[in-house]
C-alpha cells in the first residue's frame, strides 16, 4: 500500500508520531488563559486545528496500514503506539472544552464582534455552548 501522500516513508512518520507529543505543549500553553481575551481564544484554536490535522495524518497512516495487513506485527505496533500517544494527547488537552464551557452565549458572541477571524469557529464554539444547556 502505497501512503507515501501521507508519510514520505515510516521513518518520517515515527518522527511525527513523536513531534505530536512534544507539539501538545504549544496548545497547553493556553490552559487557563484562552477563555481571557478574544484574541488569544483565536490563536488557542487556530493552534489546536493545525495540531489537529497533524493528528489525523499519523493516525490515519496507522490505521491504513493496520487496514491492509492487520497480522503484521509491526503494524499492530503502530497502531497500539498511536493509540497510546492520541489518547495521552486528548487527556493534555480536556482543558479546552472545559474552559469554553465556562463562556457564555453573551461572552462568545462579544468575542466574535472583537475578533471577527473567530467566527470561523463560531459552530464549534456554539455547539459546545448548548451541549452545557441540555440537562
Amino acid at each position: 500500500m502505497d501512503l507515501s501522500d501521507l508519510f514520505p516513508s515510516h521513518a518520517d512518520w515515527e518522527t511525527a508520531l513523536v513531534n505530536l507529543s512534544e507539539e501538545v505543549a504549544t496548545i497547553t500553553a493556553f490552559k487557563g488563559k484562552m477563555t481571557t481575551h478574544a484574541r488569544v481564544l483565536l490563536d488557542c484554536l487556530t493552534a489546536y486545528e493545525k495540531f489537529s490535522e497533524q493528528m489525523i495524518r499519523v493516525s490515519t497512516y496507522a490505521s491504513l496500514r493496520a487496514s491492509a495487513d492487520g497480522s503484521n506485527p509491526e503494524n499492530q505496533r503502530d497502531a497500539a503506539k498511536v493509540s497510546a500517544a492520541m489518547a495521552n494527547i486528548q487527556a493534555k488537552l480536556s482543558f479546552i472544552q472545559s474552559e469554553l464551557l465556562t463562556l457564555t452565549e453573551k461572552e462568545l458572541t462579544q468575542f466574535i464582534k472583537d475578533v471577527p477571524e473567530l467566527e470561523n469557529y463560531h459552530k464549534l464554539l456554539f455547539d459546545i455552548l448548548e451541549k452545557s444547556l441540555i440537562p
